[in-house]
């Protein structure tokens, strides 16, 4: 094969990385054109920024269960150790009694994302791609 399996992982964790920039990009700016800037703190916003199923579905459904978790744990007061809480709550959109991250959750963040493309890159090259 030309082109390494990790090489195939790190492009596409860079198109997804392009993808978030363009779209947290936009989002402010289409609000400040159509009316008021009233999202709370969108600079923060800004700033805050599926392999093993074989296809979308299973990555889909994980992502639906952190997302209820992350709302169910931040409305507990744990969202500051919990990854998948932590964006919201630094850009504000969690509600007003919500204290924002400290350096902790931003620390986590970024470990489940480095373990999270490590782990990716390892499954790739082990996998077997011939199904």
């Amino acid at each position: 094969m030309p082109t390494t399996r990790t090489a195939v992982v790190a492009a596409k964790f860079a198109v997804a990385a392009c993808w978030a920039l363009l779209l947290a990009l936009a989002g402010p700016a289409h609000r400040r054109r159509t009316r008021p800037a009233r999202l709370v703190g969108h600079g923060r916003l800004l700033r805050s920024g599926p392999s093993a199923g074989r296809g979308y579905l299973a990555a889909v459904g994980v992502l639906f269960g952190l997302i209820f978790c992350a709302q169910v744990i931040a409305a507990l007061g744990y969202g500051a150790l919990f990854p998948w809480s932590v964006p919201g709550l630094y850009a504000g959109i969690a509600g007003a009694g919500q204290d924002p991250p400290g350096l902790v959750g931003v620390l986590l963040v970024t470990f489940t994302g480095v373990a999270g493309a490590v782990t990716t890159a390892q499954w790739w090259n082990r996998a077997d791609h011939t199904r």
